[in-house]
């Protein structure tokens, strides 16, 4: 199963959806396709595409998912990766008025660099990244919050 999650940023995000519904509806995935959509107003016959999902549904996604495609949310990204989930971002572009600015890009494309996830860059054929992901293999993310914790720890004992 594939579980795409856009967030609950409040700008509308139909460009990698109506891209997904392509593929899917050309049968070129065979796998199973749930989406939480957000704020995008998009519906489809060929995936499973419910707004949001209670905090429950979405462990329950994310855990059984064999793919994880979300958008640029430190939030979604982390929770693929605590996971161990292969991880295919879709960061929202300013360019497109999918946000402000082009943060996710940015967080993404340095995750992407360490080699602990794949970014749907903007130009890239959506179904040759999800293919791509088949044969990718992510570095396991360790979060650095324990070291971060005691250096501010010993900070303050020092003062």
């Amino acid at each position: 199963m594939i579980f795409v999650t856009l967030g609950t940023t409040k700008y509308p995000f139909l460009r990698p959806l109506k891209e997904m519904e392509g593929v899917v509806k050309k049968g070129e995935i065979s796998e199973s396709v749930i989406v939480q959509a957000g704020y995008s107003d998009f519906r489809c016959d060929f995936m499973t595409v419910k707004d949001f999902f209670s905090p429950d549904e979405l462990n329950s996604h994310y855990s059984e998912a064999n793919l994880i495609m979300t958008h640029g949310g430190t939030g979604s990204i982390m929770k693929g990766l605590e996971l161990n989930k292969k991880v295919l971002v879709l960061p929202r572009l300013k360019k497109y008025g999918e946000h402000i600015d082009d943060h996710q890009l940015e967080v993404a494309s340095e995750l992407e660099k360490d080699g602990h996830l794949l970014v749907w860059h903007d130009g890239e054929d959506l179904l040759e990244k999800i293919q791509e992901t088949r044969n990718f293999e992510p570095i396991p993310y360790k979060s650095k919050n324990e070291e971060i914790i005691d250096y501010l720890v010993g900070k303050i004992d020092g003062w």
